[in-house]
């Protein structure tokens, strides 16, 4: 059990392996930069927005506190 050490026996099937690990290198590649980009949408676009609104509605609360508060004192 364990890591897949290839024996081949003559040039063909050297060359059927070598392929194989090249598709299988293009392949994980592939994945690692769908993964990357959907994280970085996920990073750069929903979470920012979600803590640009937090700011946003905190701010606005406390402006309207000080606006309530100032309309009191007069």
């Amino acid at each position: 059990m364990g890591d897949y050490l290839p024996n081949p026996r003559n040039l063909f099937e050297s060359i059927v392996g070598q392929v194989y690990m090249i598709f299988g290198i293009i392949l994980i590649t592939y994945w690692f930069t769908c993964f990357a980009h959907y994280y970085q949408k996920f990073h750069f676009v929903t979470i920012r927005k979600f803590l640009f609104y937090l700011y946003k509605k905190f701010y606005q609360d406390i402006d309207e506190d000080v606006n309530q508060n100032i309309s009191y004192r007069f």
